[in-house]
């Protein structure tokens, strides 16, 4: 008879704890855009000025490209943006319909294409991107 009040007594208290417990939250609520700004001849591009804007707030988010090209914008709120590209020499790169979702890593080669910098290169993002660097399975 003791036994079952003490088995009970540790059921009730197993039960009662899966039921207070809280379920875990995201850490992480960002996403990142990545990519290299090259020329028409392939050659890489440093100090091109990039500014990313999400398209639900307008805040924008603004980087350079490195010496090897190369541009980040890291933690960016999950939702969409359009990225521009701006270099003197060059004509203006602008690309909408970007999609982040929660740490994805987005790849964007911007590729600038030589004249005045009032004229503009329009793309439209491609709604789907396979992320190819990483090996790390994500759920919806």
């Amino acid at each position: 008879m003791k036994s079952f009040q003490i088995l009970s007594i540790l059921l009730l208290v197993v039960v009662f704890t899966f039921v207070c417990t809280v379920p875990a939250s995201a850490d992480n609520l960002y996403a990142s855009i990545r990519g290299t700004v090259t020329d028409p001849t392939g050659a890489v591009i440093s100090g091109a000025k990039l500014t990313a804007t999400n398209a639900a707030t307008g805040i924008t988010f603004t980087t350079t490209s490195s010496g090897s090209g190369t541009f980040t914008f890291l933690q960016l709120p999950i939702g969409d943006y359009s990225v521009k590209a701006e270099q003197t020499g060059f004509k203006a790169y602008q690309a909408s319909g970007i999609h982040l979702d929660l740490d994805q890593i987005y790849n964007l080669p911007v590729k600038l294409a030589l004249g005045a910098a009032t004229e503009q290169i329009v793309v439209e993002a491609n709604p789907v991107q396979v992320e190819q660097t990483d090996m790390q399975l994500g759920t919806p």
